[in-house]
């Protein structure tokens, strides 16, 4: 059946099934992940895009219940008067101790493409000077990073669209990455990495291929001074 066409009960049905495939393999599963649900221990805070095509669970499937903490949203977003993130993020660094923290970007993103088409609208002759009251949410939500691409419109001239999408794409995670890194969590972080005896977080920027599966290293990873990223 098609996926817009899945029913709530096909949805409970499909759980059932999974549970009783994984009880399969392993009949202590679940009881061997008791502990883990009392005391999550995630060593990964994985930033994402809320797009349905892109679920960490999917791709990387070898990792189990609490070892990944997740925070979604439209265009792998990071602003810094986001308490939603922000409080995320806190917890995840502060108090469940992860050791990396992933801006994960992927390519033919909406939410890239929309904030693409406002800043052209924008430079257009007799452009509107706010969008549909049904889009003001996410034009807002996009603001930030369509005032990136403003100025880039010249860069971006004799592309195609997905050409353009596509760089944008990449860079829209070096953003998130460097607002990361201005965050008040990163930086307490970072400082007690060289006064306190913690380990180092380190933070990163992933794209996701949906024509591949496949993740791409950025390498705009950082670190606190003086520590080595880890392989």
């Amino acid at each position: 059946m098609p996926a817009d066409d899945i029913q709530l009960q096909e949805i409970l049905a499909s759980n059932a099934a999974w549970a009783a495939d994984v009880l399969k393999g392993n009949p202590q599963f679940f009881a061997a992940t008791e502990a883990q649900y009392q005391q999550q221990r995630p060593h990964t805070l994985w930033i994402g895009c809320a797009d349905s095509r892109v679920s960490e669970a999917a791709v990387i499937p070898d990792v189990n219940p609490g070892e990944i903490f997740v925070h979604r949203n439209i265009a792998n977003q990071l602003h810094l008067d986001d308490n939603n993130a922000l409080s995320v993020l806190q917890y995840a660094v502060d108090e469940l101790k992860v050791r990396r923290v992933i801006i994960v970007g992927h390519t033919r993103c909406g939410g890239v493409a929309a904030a693409l088409g406002e800043a052209r609208s924008r430079a257009a002759p007799l452009s509107a000077s706010s969008p549909p009251a049904g889009k003001l949410a996410l034009s807002q939500w996009l603001e930030p990073f369509t005032q990136t691409v403003v100025g880039l419109l010249p860069q971006l001239a004799g592309l195609s669209e997905a050409e353009a999408v596509q760089r944008l794409v990449d860079v829209n995670v070096k953003e998130q990455v460097a607002q990361l890194a201005r965050t008040q969590t990163i930086s307490n972080a970072w400082a007690k990495y060289a006064t306190e005896d913690r380990a180092a977080v380190w933070i990163h920027g992933f794209v996701y291929d949906l024509d591949t599966g496949l993740l791409r290293d950025l390498h705009i990873s950082q670190g606190p001074p003086g520590s080595e990223l880890p392989k």
